[in-house]
């Protein structure tokens, strides 16, 4: 049983923060991209779907802003069903970006601490309810981390200050805690007991964020644009093209960075959209900007000390916390409103992440690690039907490829000499060993999903992966090369000659049908060493991609049967005529296979096909015939290869990040 490694989150709506507990060792804050603090932002490839976390989503969201979210846990509040959210043009779940920022965080707990977490434990704003905290526990499951602990934010607070910062509170006095974030301002009433910390009461102010402060600023930052055009500055408030909103997102991220500069200097600059100038902010416009916020303060405390119902007597410290908690006037405001001057975690950024942990800490020390639950995993028909329409391809490309074979006699003994279309014989071979992978993908499936909990050392009694992987696998290959082998033998004995007094030579067919049965072997082979080391959290993610594009392979399997039925004037050639139509739609149905198979970007794919289209329908030939099957046989062979590159990925999540590392040159001494 591997050593417990727990780890304290802290979520935020531009920031998510996490510290390790490593086992009898120090408590260590994560660094993903080499600072403390990951942006929550998430990118969604518009192509092919994939989610950027951290610094690459905000480099990405420059081009695409469109597909940028920069708070993924405001999803969480609304009423859209997991799967119907859309951004950039694609379908994604609602709890699919907060995992993709939570994955981030326990790959780099493995790349810390060698091993996944045993126990999480996160601090959420004191307001969520039961549905925002369900989908958080299905984000959690999402990313492969275990059932969380969830704590309030301000408890989390109470147990960072009670602990190292040993801030002293007597019995039944309380804690005002006053948390300035980005979305919103928090104010929250924690009482202090000899049972423990109490939450009094809690409330949100959405107009007192960060946020806020940012859209005041822009908007004087912005005086230039709306003098002289305002019809530009309503574009960018309401953007209505992809220009328009790389125009608002970059002054949004130009303001909160100007923003954060005041907090230190006099001045700083805002770059504007061209032609205009840069806009320079002092610290007078910081104040009216925030000048509001800090007005209606005191009456957010008094209400929130009311619904504690308490008074400022029972106060006996404030706390201030936030990424806002800097804020020129802010702490000032606080100690005019409550009379105590605000006390500061020493690392606000990782206090409630700490806070977590160690407000959790009684709980998981008597309490057993909670079996992870394993992410949902579905088969659906097209699954089933896979493997048997990809192998009835393979059969009718076998069968065309004998049908369509020109023979010649010699002598009395009738010595056959055959001329066959052997990139057809391969591609027969290499679909036959795809019916195979799509044979495990659906074994693999429901071994997973019915295996019972047994005991097993992997993460928390998850239905093992290894024995999975290891006992559908190699089956895979043997058997993928098997029917590929029976191919290859069946051709020459199957050739039609009159006389049967002679036969062709197995070696030729064999080598062909066994050449395009290799790729898949060789996936499956992979798989069945690597495989065992892909985390459970990372299959949801993985099996999709081990299933063959079958819609892409049985346009190309028909393109294929028409482009020999227009050479050699077999079925349906023989029945219907035009043999140059047949050909060269058998030509585009190729081409459009083709590219759907070797890349997911839509430009590339458009730019493949029209090139192999164009080159099946000019130059209708028995060469072109000859290329386009090729063609189609190495887009097959790439699905392959990009196979074990997910594989790769999969079993070693952070071996990229390590490159890096390794890659890094040294800094100079």
């Amino acid at each position: 049983m591997p050593a417990p490694v727990r780890i304290g989150i802290d979520i935020g709506a531009a920031r998510t923060c996490a510290v390790v507990a490593l086992p009898g060792g120090p408590w260590l804050p994560l660094m993903p991209d080499g600072a403390p603090v990951l942006p929550s932002g998430v990118y969604v490839d518009p192509d092919g779907g994939h989610l950027l976390v951290g610094e690459p989503a905000r480099a990405a969201a420059i081009a695409r802003p469109d597909c940028y979210l920069p708070n993924p846990y405001a999803l969480f509040a609304t009423n859209t069903p997991a799967g119907a959210i859309r951004v950039g043009g694609r379908d994604i779940g609602a709890t699919d970006p907060a995992a993709a920022v939570l994955r981030r965080l326990a790959d780099e707990t493995v790349l810390l601490a060698g091993t996944p977490p045993t126990a999480a434990v996160i601090a959420v704003p004191a307001g969520w309810g039961p549905r925002r905290r369900d989908r958080l526990q299905q984000a959690v499951a999402r990313a492969g981390l275990p059932p969380a602990i969830l704590v309030t934010t301000p408890l989390a607070l109470y147990a960072h200050l009670t602990g190292p910062a040993a801030l002293s509170i007597p019995d039944s006095t309380c804690l005002l805690v006053c948390d300035a974030g980005a979305s919103s301002l928090r104010l929250s009433v924690v009482q202090h007991t000899t049972a423990g910390p109490a939450l009094l009461a809690t409330a949100e102010h959405p107009d007192c964020g960060g946020d806020t402060i940012d859209t005041a600023l822009a908007a004087v930052a912005a005086r230039t644009i709306t003098a002289a055009d305002p019809d530009t500055w309503h574009r960018i408030l309401q953007p209505n093209s992809l220009d328009d909103q790389r125009r608002r997102h970059s002054l949004r991220q130009t303001v909160r960075a100007a923003k954060q500069a005041l907090w230190q200097q006099d001045q700083a600059a805002v770059p504007l959209p061209k032609p205009y100038s840069p806009a320079v902010l002092d610290r007078a416009d910081l104040a009216a900007a925030t000048a509001p916020i800090l007005a209606a303060l005191p009456h957010h405390i008094d209400q929130v000390l009311a619904a504690a119902d308490i008074d400022r007597g029972h106060l006996a410290a404030v706390v201030l916390t936030g990424g806002g908690a800097r804020l020129p006037g802010l702490a000032e405001t606080l100690t005019a409103a409550t009379g105590h001057q605000p006390a500061a975690p020493a690392r606000s950024d990782l206090a409630a992440a700490d806070g977590a942990l160690r407000a959790a800490s009684p709980h998981l020390a008597h309490t057993a690690t909670p079996a992870a639950a394993l992410p949902t995993l579905r088969l659906r028909m097209r699954d089933l039907a896979a493997p048997i329409l990809i192998w009835i391809a393979s059969a009718l490309l076998l069968w065309q490829a004998i049908r369509t074979t020109e023979t010649w006699t010699q002598g009395v003994l009738t010595i056959v000499q055959a001329a066959t279309d052997m990139e057809v014989i391969a591609l027969a071979g290499a679909l036959a060993a795809l019916s195979t992978l799509a044979i495990g993908q659906i074994a693999v499936t429901g071994l997973l999903t019915s295996s019972p909990n047994t005991a097993d050392p992997a993460p928390a009694g998850l239905p093992p992966v290894g024995p999975a992987m290891r006992r559908v696998y190699p089956g895979v290959a043997l058997v993928g090369l098997a029917m590929a082998a029976l191919f290859g033998m069946v051709v020459p004995v199957s050739i039609p000659n009159q006389y049967q007094t002679a036969w062709l030579s197995v070696g030729p067919y064999l080598t062909w049908s066994l050449s395009g049965a290799s790729f898949a072997a060789l996936a499956a082979i992979l798989i069945t060493i690597i495989g065992p080391r892909i985390p459970h959290h990372a299959l949801p993610d993985w099996l999709p991609t081990a299933r063959p594009p079958l819609a892409a392979i049985l346009t190309g399997s028909l393109g294929v049967l028409l482009l020999v039925a227009g050479l050699n004037g077999s079925f349906p050639v023989s029945t219907i005529g035009y043999h140059r139509l047949v050909g060269r739609t058998g030509a585009i149905l190729i081409a459009l296979a083709a590219a759907a198979i070797l890349t997911h970007r839509w430009l590339l794919r458009a730019a493949v096909a029209t090139i192999l289209a164009a080159a099946g329908v000019l130059f209708y030939s028995t060469t072109t015939a000859q290329v386009l099957r090729t063609a189609f046989l190495i887009a097959i062979a790439w699905w392959c290869t990009v196979l074990i590159g997910h594989t790769f990925r999969a079993a070693f999540p952070t071996i990229g990040a390590t490159t890096r590392r390794w890659l890094q040159p040294a800094p100079p001494t």
